[in-house]
C-alpha cells in the first residue's frame, strides 16, 4: 500500500462523474502492472462507458500532459477490467488490429481521444476509476 504522500505525487487530478472519479496516475506502467496499481489501491482501470467519459479522460490527460493511457478494456472478446458491461467504443480506424497480447489506450491528439491497441508489455500512465463510497446505515435496537 502507498504512503499518502506517494499517492498524491502519483495522482494528478481526478475527475467524476456521479458515485466514481477517474484518477490519472502519471507513472509508467504495463497494463498488468497498472491494472494491479490500480487494485491494490482499492480501484480499477477505467472502463468507458459513453463519449462524455472519454472526454473526461482527455481533459484529465490534457491537464496532466499526457498522450497516451492505459485504460481497462483488454482483449478477451473484447472486456473491462472490472467486468462491467458497455457497448460504448471509440477505436480509431483502422483499430483494433493486433492479434495477441494486446489491450487498449486513450489517445489524445491527432485523433482526438480515439483508441487504438497496444501490445500488454507497453509501459504507458494509466486512469483508474473509483467509486465513492456509500454508507449504509441501520439501526439496531
Amino acid at each position: 500500500l502507498l504512503t499518502m504522500s506517494l499517492k498524491e505525487l502519483l495522482i494528478q487530478k481526478a475527475m467524476g462523474r456521479p458515485f466514481w472519479r477517474f484518477i490519472l496516475v502519471q507513472q509508467l506502467m504495463n497494463w498488468r502492472n497498472a491494472q494491479s496499481f490500480c487494485r491494490t489501491n482499492h480501484m480499477d482501470l477505467s472502463s468507458v462507458r459513453k463519449q462524455s467519459e472519454n472526454q473526461q479522460i482527455q481533459q484529465l490527460m490534457s491537464t496532466g500532459g499526457v498522450t497516451a493511457v492505459w485504460i481497462g478494456l483488454f482483449r478477451d472478446s473484447w472486456e473491462w477490467s472490472d467486468k462491467s458491461t458497455s457497448s460504448f467504443r471509440n477505436w480509431a480506424p483502422p483499430e483494433p488490429q493486433s492479434t495477441e497480447n494486446a489491450t487498449v489506450l486513450v489517445i489524445s491528439g491527432s485523433i482526438r481521444g480515439q483508441w487504438e491497441d497496444w501490445p500488454c508489455n507497453t509501459q504507458f500512465t494509466f486512469v483508474c476509476q473509483e467509486g465513492k463510497s456509500m454508507l449504509r446505515l441501520v439501526c439496531v435496537k
